[in-house]
C-alpha cells in the first residue's frame, strides 16, 4: 500500500512539474491506476488467511502419555528422533512438567513425524515403540535424544540394555510388530498433517500451536490461562 501511495504521489507531482492543469480528468486516470494497482497488489501478496479460528482435534489415542493420564489438558508433541530442535524440546518440557501445578494440570503426549531425509529416525521411533512394550518408552526416548548424534542400530541395542530392557523381548517385538509400529508411524503424520505441520516439533496445548521456543512453565501456564483451557 505504501509503494502504491508513492507512485500515485508521484504521478501528481510529475503532471504538476510538467505545468498540467490537474482537473477531474487527470484524478480519474490516477483513480484507474490505483484500481489497477489494488489487483495487482492482490495477485503479488496475497491477503494473509484468517487466524485459526478452532482447536484441533488430535485423539490421544495409544500415544505415549507422560505425567496424569486423566489430566485437564494435554501437551501434544509431534516429534522426529533426527531433529535437534526436538531434543531440546522434549528436555524442556520435560522440566516444565515438574512444576507443581502443572504436573497437576497437564500431561505430555507423544506422537511420531520422522522425516524421510532422516534415515534413522523411522528405525528409532520403532525402537522407542518397543521399549514401549515393556514400559520404558520415555527412558528410550530420553537416551535417544541425550545421544541423537551417535543414532545408529548398533547404539540402539547398547541404550536398551543401558535402560533395562530385555534384550530378547526387545528385539523380538521389533521384528514381529514392525508392521504394527509403521501403522502407528502413519497414523501419527496423518494427524500431524492435518494440524498443519510445517515442522518438528510441532507442540499443541489444547489443539491449540504453541511456540516451541517458549517452552518453560510460566509460558505454559500463561498460555493455558489465555485460551482458557
Amino acid at each position: 500500500m505504501l509503494r502504491k501511495n508513492r507512485f500515485i504521489g508521484a504521478a501528481l507531482l510529475a503532471l504538476l512539474i510538467s505545468g498540467c492543469t490537474v482537473d477531474k480528468k487527470i484524478y480519474d486516470m490516477i483513480a484507474r491506476i490505483e484500481k489497477r494497482l489494488d489487483i495487482i497488489e492482490k495477485i503479488v501478496l496475497p491477503p494473509k488467511e484468517d487466524a485459526q479460528q478452532s482447536a484441533f482435534n488430535i485423539p490421544v489415542a495409544k500415544s505415549p502419555i507422560l505425567g496424569k493420564a486423566d489430566a485437564k489438558n494435554s501437551i501434544i508433541v509431534f516429534t522426529n528422533y533426527q531433529c535437534q530442535f526436538c531434543a531440546r524440546a522434549d528436555a524442556m518440557l520435560r522440566e516444565a512438567l515438574k512444576d507443581k501445578d502443572l504436573k497437576e494440570e497437564v500431561n505430555l503426549v507423544f506422537k511420531h513425524f520422522p522425516f524421510d531425509r532422516h534415515h534413522m529416525a523411522r528405525p528409532a521411533s520403532k525402537a522407542a515403540m518397543a521399549a514401549q512394550e515393556q514400559g520404558k518408552f520415555w527412558d528410550m526416548t530420553e537416551i535417544i535424544f541425550a545421544n541423537q548424534k551417535d543414532l545408529s542400530p548398533e547404539n540402539i541395542q547398547v541404550w536398551a540394555q543401558k535402560i533395562g530392557l530385555d534384550m530378547n523381548k526387545f528385539n523380538a517385538d521389533l521384528k514381529a510388530n514392525d508392521e504394527k509400529y509403521e501403522l502407528q508411524i502413519k497414523e501419527d503424520m496423518k494427524l500431524g498433517e492435518e494440524a498443519q505441520l510445517q515442522g518438528t516439533p510441532l507442540i499443541l496445548i489444547g489443539g491449540w500451536p504453541f511456540d516451541p521456543a517458549k517452552i518453560d512453565a510460566a509460558s505454559i501456564k500463561a498460555f493455558i490461562k489465555a485460551k482458557g483451557l
